[in-house]
């Protein structure tokens, strides 16, 4: 325990270490936020933005204490979680291939292609839940692996706190421990019914509606599986698209590898169970956007990671039994495969990291737009309004709920209007402004006030 506590405080060191780069989180972050705010003054209001999530909002309401320190705690979470997941791909891949240097390698293997898989640096720089899911899922894993079953369960109770295709598995877990564990069926049982009350009673109170963050989850954003003709089969081919080729292949070659395994000896080998758990999220994932779901990409980060690791211990394995030359070329072989297809996404990469820096510019000049409107005498005209991607990090400035933005210039109204990404067009568009001038600068931020001016 002693150790994982260093190791920790070791991510959570370098997750601070990392706010001297531009940083800030994005928007379901910020709406995490804004909720947790409203938590302590008793007034909470889930009607608009994403869909609730327990987990990040057990911190914001504490870090909303703090005020303006918010959102850069929220960050260091988050990102700690991140980096608490590279090194726990790290650990469980280097364990499952049987240690030493075989296990060195194939952690390493692991650890690398998941940071270089699509979306993976993106979202954990910009504070969003699937790094600590990730880490949560991982940790769970390596604690039922070390027989410690209680903490294992605990890990899987975090990771359902943040994804509800994690509910099924968490259930299941707790089956078995009731049946095995006699100790645990108390634990194991408040675990699923705690689960659904920190899910469902906060929306219900907040807007009287049980089941509002699930209809929330059915309006997908541009770009969404949902949109494709067969959703399931788009969120399948994403699955194997967004880590390395070499990934999958690997992945592929523990399925294979473990259900020949299974076949010779009846053994169920720990890499199967990971493969099959990645299938059966996928398709959880899979069958949930087909009836209507959004199924983004960062929802696949996950069994990517489980991909990862089960693909990297697999080459182990196999480069163990392969055992003196022909092991040197085994993982010869496979890093030369890893380090080409990973040279592809480099510029993903890139990308990823230009989106992150210009977010944490964006929004750090988002809080100077909102001072020069009120230097500007326009703080108070009427509605604020901005584009649909800034709305809550605009309410978190404004200290207003998500809802009171609107993204419609009206007869009084203060529009913020800035691109949501470089290069990109500005939100709300200019010709819903015709002729108004604008009233504040910052940054790439425009103020514009449809409200009669101060008179000086």
């Amino acid at each position: 325990m002693r150790r994982f506590s260093l190791l920790l405080a070791g991510c959570l060191g370098v997750a601070v270490l990392s706010l001297v780069l531009p940083s800030s989180p994005t928007y379901d972050p910020w709406a995490w936020l804004v909720w947790g705010r409203e938590i302590t003054e008793l007034d909470l209001d889930t009607r608009y933005g994403p869909s609730w999530k327990p987990f990040p909002v057990l911190f914001t309401t504490v870090f909303a204490v703090f005020g303006d320190a918010a959102p850069p705690l929220w960050l260091v979470v988050a990102r700690a979680g991140a980096i608490l997941a590279v090194v726990m791909t790290y650990r469980l891949a280097s364990r499952l291939a049987g240690g030493g240097r075989v296990g060195v390698l194939a952690g390493a293997a692991a650890a690398f292609g998941l940071v270089f898989t699509e979306g993976w640096i993106r979202h954990g720089a910009l504070g969003n839940s699937e790094g600590l899911l990730v880490a949560f899922v991982l940790l769970a894993i390596d604690r039922h692996l070390d027989g410690s079953r209680g903490q294992a369960l605990a890990a899987a109770f975090g990771a359902a706190l943040l994804r509800p295709e994690v509910w099924p598995f968490l259930g299941l877990y707790a089956v078995f421990l009731w049946l095995k564990e006699p100790r645990l069926r108390a634990l194991a049982a408040a675990s699923v019914l705690v689960l659904p009350i920190l899910w469902f009673v906060p929306d219900l109170v907040a807007t009287g509606e049980l089941l509002r963050s699930s209809e929330r989850a059915q309006d997908p954003t541009p770009g969404s599986p949902a949109f494709a003709d067969r959703p399931a089969f788009e969120v399948a081919s994403r699955a194997v698209s967004i880590p390395p080729v070499a990934v999958v292949a690997a992945f592929a070659a523990a399925l294979a590898l473990g259900v020949l395994t299974w076949r010779a000896n009846r053994r169920f080998p720990p890499i199967l169970a990971l493969a099959l758990g990645v299938v059966a999220f996928v398709g959880l994932v899979a069958l949930m956007t087909e009836a209507g779901y959004s199924g983004n990409l960062r929802y696949l980060l996950l069994p990517a990671a489980l991909m990862a690791v089960a693909g990297a211990a697999t080459i182990g394995e196999l480069a163990r039994r392969a055992g003196g030359r022909q092991a040197v070329a085994v993982g010869a072989l496979a890093a030369a495969a890893l380090g080409a297809s990973a040279a592809l996404h480099v510029g993903l990469i890139r990308t990823d990291l230009d989106e992150v820096t210009y977010e944490g510019r964006l929004y750090h000049d988002l809080g100077r737009a909102v001072s020069a409107a009120d230097g500007a005498g326009v703080a108070d005209c009427g509605r604020p309004v901005t584009g649909p991607f800034h709305v809550p990090a605009l309410a978190w400035h404004l200290r207003v709920h998500t809802g009171t933005v609107g993204l419609e210039p009206e007869a009084e109204a203060i529009v913020f209007r800035a691109p949501t990404r470089p290069g990109t067009g500005a939100a709300p568009p200019k010709s819903a402004l015709a002729n108004v001038p604008a009233v504040a600068r910052a940054g790439e931020w425009e103020v514009f006030a449809t409200c009669p001016l101060p008179e000086d």
